[in-house]
């Protein structure tokens, strides 16, 4: 089988006041990020993609005007998992455009839902988490 996407994790688009996300430490895999959704349930996870992402394990489809899922698999036969974005993140992260190289972005882990974050992190005064794209 040949690998279509390996990620990373670590834990920037700003949340709601409400939500400051802990983040995960170290790199994992799709089918670790998988098997902790339930521990890692309100944290923030780095993904680290390396294309090609093309192909079964690889697909955009718009759900509103305003959001896109984006099935990714790390395995053209192995189960994938759907990542959300807004429309400015999936056009600034450039994800259905990058044909080389890896690409990195933060996750959400939430009940049910990967919501992407943004590809940069950092902290207020406060300590809360920012997210940008």
């Amino acid at each position: 089988m040949k690998p279509l996407a390996v990620l990373s994790v670590l834990a920037l688009c700003s949340l709601p006041a409400f939500a400051n996300p802990k983040l995960v430490e170290g790199t994992h895999s799709m089918s670790e990020l998988r098997a902790h959704k339930f521990a890692w349930e309100d944290k923030a996870v780095l993904i680290n993609v390396s294309p090609p992402i093309t192909g079964k394990g690889f697909s955009i489809e718009q759900v509103s005007p305003t959001e896109y899922k984006v099935f990714i698999a790390e395995l053209e036969n192995s189960p994938g998992d759907d990542v959300y974005f807004s429309a400015e993140g999936l056009r600034k992260s450039g994800i259905d455009k990058k044909k080389e190289g890896a690409l990195s972005f933060y996750v959400l882990v939430g009940p049910g839902k990967l919501t992407a974050l943004g590809i940069k992190m950092r902290r207020d005064a406060s300590g809360k988490a920012l997210f940008s794209w």
